[in-house]
């Protein structure tokens, strides 16, 4: 009886001490990517019940700092976008109103001449080849929150699904199928799939993108989209040969070297692309308007949806229709 007293008693003051400790005390040492369960043994009772009700009531993503692009553009270059959009814009107010936004990636340095790459003249697909990038990259980077390079091997194969220029030599023929071939890509893979006011989002991210901070600096962005991509490849690639190498050869599939082959491929074409632009990029900047027009399409599309939506949800008195009477004969007396 005595002993039985003595457990109960060191039992409480575990909890007791548990109690005192932070949880900042308890998570030290943790890996906050990776320990999900041993995280979760060191919350209490209670902290774990509102991370429950948190998420159960969607709120998650409310707790998060929202990542605000680089590429987001005062309200004087916003301007030029909004001209041919519409008066509700339900997207991104909130997006284009902050101007603290982090400095573009640096340019890659080594950017070779078009003349040493290609014989010939350049084909016109390519202006359309490089929107189709631009969304990729904007839609992979915006999914990360600004953190591509936190799981770089990840991001870059995620911008390779989403985008066949890169490994299918796939070309376009104007904005607006390049813009959608991506789009449609997202929809098809539900880890990449997201709601149609993001997708709409990213491509008004593009014309941004393409008009740049400056009239006299247009190219900027464009040109540090690539230079990032070039360098997301690259950090890529160099983990994925430390992981296999880490791994071990005898283990099966421990090693990648078709992966590290397309994202050293996909340096190339990055190359190609800067130097591409550094001569004709002139070719781009008109774009931005096709994109913008696009965005104001699929803003008054998204806009016309919810209107219906919520007609047909006060109609039904809910978001669900009401359930259809099931009698389909009644027996007369």
């Amino acid at each position: 009886m005595l002993k039985r007293l003595e457990d109960q008693e060191e039992e409480e003051e575990g909890e007791d001490m548990t109690d005192k400790l932070t949880l900042e005390d308890r998570l030290q040492g943790l890996d906050l990517d990776r320990d999900a369960e041993a995280i979760w043994d060191q919350l209490t009772d209670q902290e774990r019940a509102e991370f429950q009700s948190v998420v159960e009531r969607g709120m998650l993503g409310d707790m998060l700092e929202m990542w605000t692009p680089w590429w987001s553009l005062s309200q004087k270059r916003a301007s030029l976008i909004e001209e041919v959009g519409t008066e509700q814009d339900t997207v991104t107010k909130e997006t284009e109103s902050r101007t603290n936004a982090s400095p573009p990636p640096p340019l890659l340095t080594k950017i070779p001449m078009l003349s040493s790459l290609l014989k010939g003249q350049p084909s016109e697909s390519i202006k359309y080849n490089i929107v189709n990038i631009l969304y990729c990259y904007a839609y992979v980077v915006r999914l990360h929150n600004g953190d591509h390079f936190t799981m770089p091997t990840q991001a870059a194969q995620e911008v390779l699904q989403l985008c066949p220029v890169f490994m299918e030599n796939f070309s376009f023929c104007d904005v607006g199928e390049a813009l959608h071939a991506a789009m449609a890509r997202s929809n098809q893979d539900p880890s990449l799939a997201n709601t149609p006011s993001f997708q709409s989002l990213v491509v008004k991210d593009v014309s941004c993108i393409l008009i740049g901070p400056s009239k006299e600096d247009s190219l900027r962005f464009v040109q540090a989209t690539l230079s990032d991509l070039h360098h997301l490849f690259s950090v890529a690639r160099k983990k994925e040969g430390k992981d296999s190498s880490s791994r071990g050869q005898m283990e099966e599939g421990a090693t990648s070297p078709e992966l590290r082959q397309k994202l050293f491929l996909c340096k190339k074409k990055c190359d190609f692309l800067l130097a591409w632009s550094a001569e004709h990029g002139d070719k781009l900047t008109p774009l931005a308007m096709d994109c913008s027009q696009e965005y104001a399409f699929l803003s008054r599309e998204l806009s016309q949806h919810e209107k219906a939506k919520s007609e047909l949800e006060k109609a039904w008195g809910g978001s669900k229709p009401p359930k259809k009477d099931k009698t389909l004969i009644q027996e007369l007396s």
